[in-house]
């Protein structure tokens, strides 16, 4: 099990549907299916559906080294987002300030807007 992503590589079909994410340094995998069944119009959907050829597109993004999708954000504000997507719940990782680190809000929306 992938101790970034919390999914097991072992068990993945080679259908296409899993995307690998570098969000700030920080590995990321899920699949495409995932992001475009939950939250379909989101920001992270269009990158992804950049790739293909009937998706609403959006500039296509950068690859690491590893052919990963760059995203320049914290992983710490990511990781509950992924996993909101993947369970329909938003649960925080102990540290992580749901008001967006410090009390500041506008980083908190500043993330939502972003996704």
């Amino acid at each position: 099990m992938s101790k970034e992503s919390g999914l097991s590589e072992t068990k993945i079909s080679p259908s296409g549907d899993l995307v690998r994410l570098n969000v700030g340094g920080v590995s990321f995998v899920t699949f495409r299916s995932t992001v475009e069944s939950k939250a379909p119009s989101s920001m992270l959907a269009r990158m992804l559906a950049s790739e293909d050829p009937g998706g609403v597109r959006m500039a296509a993004g950068r690859r690491d080294a590893a052919g990963a999708l760059v995203i320049d954000r914290s992983p710490e504000y990511f990781r509950p987002v992924i996993n909101f997507l993947r369970t329909g719940r938003l649960v925080l990782d102990e540290g992580v300030n749901p008001e967006g680190g410090r009390g500041c809000r506008l980083k908190k929306k500043q993330q939502q807007q972003f996704y």
